[in-house]
């Protein structure tokens, strides 16, 4: 199963860029905001080359280096994961095989081919189990509306029906 890539937050551009040199501070506290923007900006300052757009060029740079560099190894903590995390188990009655085998059918050699409204059922059944139906996806009108197209007014209905006494 492919997994979409995680979204960039503020929290993971500052850890990203404080892993990615020796000249980082690594025990400091940075109380300011940054964003990915503020990223960007501080390595086209880094690599002295000008803005790519006005977004950048506002963008405050990051200040979480030091001058002398930091040469001490860096030690990888690997998270702990359980060793049958990706082993499926044999189902436990008819109802959980039939949901493992619509998991199955689904497409998943590439981002977003599968389909969303079989897996949230899947989902929700390994969550709440059979005792429980999924509930309705809330939709405005607007979208109703896109998906089956606006029905065409006959011209005796029609709103723009001039009066008689027009």
């Amino acid at each position: 199963m492919m997994r979409r890539p995680a979204r960039t937050t503020s929290i993971r551009t500052v850890r990203s860029a404080s892993r990615s040199a020796r000249t980082t501070s690594r025990e400091a506290l940075i109380h300011k905001f940054h964003s990915t923007v503020s990223m960007i900006r501080t390595i086209e300052m880094l690599l002295g080359i000008a803005p790519m757009n006005q977004l950048d060029a506002s963008a405050v740079p990051m200040n979480i280096f030091q001058e002398t560099p930091d040469l001490t190894p860096y030690k990888a903590v690997l998270p702990t994961i359980a060793a049958d995390n990706l082993l499926t188990h044999k189902p436990k009655d008819k109802a959980t095989a039939e949901w493992m085998k619509k998991s199955n059918r689904q497409n998943f050699a590439h981002a977003d081919m599968a389909d969303p409204k079989v897996l949230n059922a899947v989902i929700w059944f390994a969550c709440t189990g059979s005792g429980s139906n999924i509930p309705q996806t809330a939709q405005l009108p607007a979208y109703q509306a896109m998906r089956l197209g606006i029905a065409k007014v006959d011209q005796d209905e029609s709103v723009f029906k001039k009066d008689d006494d027009d």
